[in-house]
């Protein structure tokens, strides 16, 4: 049976087996705030696929319009003064045949971002950026692209220390802007990656403190490194799903080569 998304007012969730997400659209930044059930209690392991469209486009609540169609949940946001950005978020729920279809057994759920703007005025600057944090984040690891192989390369891990200590990392130039990040006490990795034509830069953030379940990997993702004008529609997406930590390499391999073949989804 396929989940869906349950909206009320500018709150919407959605719970499966084993798992759940829920987003605030009056704050887009957050993302979704995902748990599973079960293993962590009621503590969120992480907040994926979250928007900052920056301090120049405030999000206004009232300016929210949301619906929910299939196992879609789109939010447009109105323009805002100065930039007059209008921007539409689509949170997508995939089938895990959809993220990985030869591992997709390994697969327990998968969302896809697909991120719009647009402006009234002749010239803005729609620079926005998408955020995900790890709450119990262990190894962190990139896929890198040498000529046509891929390959994982252990960036950074966030482990105990005397004193909470945060470190931004970016990514090597081969990075292929797929990254995958093992989640602490459970059987479970955290893969995100944006799709090729839209890659522009990334840094990580790791954060660790004397606490043994305090480690924290926050990705921030840069789009739209252009100057947008009256009549273009830029767009940008992101896929994001939580796998078995022992195919993580794998299963980020063939998700990546997946993505990069996909075309946009037509509804958007």
């Amino acid at each position: 049976m396929i989940s869906k998304w349950q909206l009320n007012g500018n709150s919407a969730a959605l719970v499966a087996d084993g798992w759940s997400a829920a987003v605030d659209l009056r704050a887009p930044q957050q993302g979704l705030s995902i748990k599973l059930l079960g293993l962590t209690g009621n503590q969120a392991v992480a907040r994926i696929l979250g928007v900052d469209f920056g301090e120049a486009s405030p999000v206004d609540s009232a300016r929210i319009d949301a619906y929910v169609r299939g196992t879609d949940l789109v939010a447009t946001y109105g323009e805002a003064p100065p930039l007059r950005l209008r921007s539409q978020i689509y949170w997508r729920l995939l089938s895990a045949a959809e993220f990985a279809p030869n591992l997709a057994a390994h697969v327990t759920f998968a969302f896809e971002l697909v991120l719009s703007s647009n402006t009234s005025l002749l010239d803005s600057d729609p620079q926005s950026s998408v955020h995900s944090q790890i709450l119990l984040a262990e190894h962190v690891n990139q896929l890198l692209k040498d000529r046509a192989e891929f390959h994982a390369a252990k960036l950074g891990q966030a482990t105990a220390g005397e004193l909470k200590h945060s470190e931004t990392i970016s990514p090597q130039t081969k990075g292929t802007g797929c990254l995958f990040i093992e989640i602490k006490g459970t059987p479970y990795s955290y893969v995100e990656m944006v799709h090729p034509n839209d890659f522009q830069s990334s840094s990580v953030t790791l954060t660790s403190a004397a606490e043994p379940s305090s480690g924290e990997a926050s990705i921030e993702n840069q789009v739209f490194h252009t100057h947008l004008e009256k009549g273009v529609i830029l767009r940008a997406r992101v896929r994001a799903a939580l796998v078995s930590r022992e195919k993580d390499e794998a299963i980020a391999i063939a998700a990546y080569r997946h993505f990069a073949k996909a075309e946009p989804p037509l509804t958007v």
